[in-house]
């Protein structure tokens, strides 16, 4: 049974945006999809932690009131200093809450491929270095949630899947 309170005492949850870039010369169908290269960026805060992975995709989480698409923008200009030209939304992937983070709906939008000529700033107190990392390479950069997240937005920009996937959670990892 629903009520007023559903819609304004409901949980308290994150909205993050995340850009996905492939580098400008994998996107085309010649080049085989592990060979493909993702624009990651190096979180120094995770570094700080001892993450052993800290990478991950360029972006960040929604203020209140922030519509997602803004959100997204803001990031990507304060990550990397640029602007983003967004195309559709590949993943949504909601997120347990855990003993880092609140419970949250993380957004994969597709962006258009930056020029090669492009110069990336990237904010010296937040990241620390940017990549393109072969998608055969993930498990080296990310954590399996991520690499999950990101597999399945490629899949959705190649047109191997057929629209927006949604992701539950944090993978089995044996």
């Amino acid at each position: 049974m629903h009520d007023d309170r559903d819609f304004t005492d409901s949980p308290q949850r994150r909205l993050g945006n995340l850009a996905l870039y492939l580098h400008p010369e994998d996107i085309s169908e010649d080049v085989p999809a592990e060979e493909r290269r993702v624009l990651l960026v190096c979180k120094k805060y995770q570094q700080e932690k001892g993450e052993l992975r800290p990478w991950g995709l360029p972006g960040g989480c929604a203020t209140t009131n922030e519509p997602a698409d803004a959100a997204l923008l803001r990031e990507v200009h304060d990550e990397l200093g640029i602007g983003a030209q967004l195309g559709r939304i590949l993943v949504v992937h909601q997120m347990p809450e855990s003993e880092d983070s609140t419970e949250g709906i993380n957004l994969v939008w597709e962006c258009a491929p930056i020029p090669d000529s492009t110069v990336i700033r990237l904010p010296q107190d937040e990241l620390s270095a940017w990549a393109y990392v072969p998608m055969k390479d993930l498990d080296e950069y990310v954590k399996p949630h991520t690499r999950i997240r990101i597999e399945a937005a490629v899949d959705v920009a190649n047109g191997t899947a057929p629209g927006a996937v949604f992701l539950h959670g944090y993978p089995d990892v044996a």
